[in-house]
């Protein structure tokens, strides 16, 4: 199996944005030392709306389910607050390789413009 990921559309109040990007800044770098990585995306048409990806080598690793210092829990309790998460925040996504070949019988490229 690959990297396990997680991705989060967030919404952020006005006034805690600079809070809110301080605080994932904070707990990427605690991460980083867990083989962890966090990366914060701006939505440019949709003001205080983000996306966080999380990704971590295995589920076990991974911030979603691994155990945490009692620093990383208090900034994703600090999170928490600052921001509202999609109902399905949490949902972790698999790694696929792009180079392997995948079981679709009969498919090629040109099997779509078929249709």
């Amino acid at each position: 199996m690959g990297r396990i990921l997680t991705v989060s559309r967030v919404t952020v109040r006005p006034e805690q944005e600079r809070e809110y990007l301080a605080t994932v800044q904070a707990l990427a770098a605690l991460a980083a030392s867990r083989s962890q990585r966090i990366w914060v995306f701006r939505n440019s048409s949709k003001p205080h709306t983000y996306i966080e990806f999380s990704e971590s080598p295995s589920r076990a690793s991974h911030r979603a389910r691994a155990s945490r210092t009692a620093d990383e829990l208090r900034l994703e309790d600090k999170l928490r607050t600052l921001a509202t998460y999609s109902s399905d925040a949490w949902e972790l996504w698999e790694e696929v390789a792009a180079s392997q070949p995948l079981d679709a019988e009969g498919w090629t490229p040109d099997s779509e413009s078929e249709t």
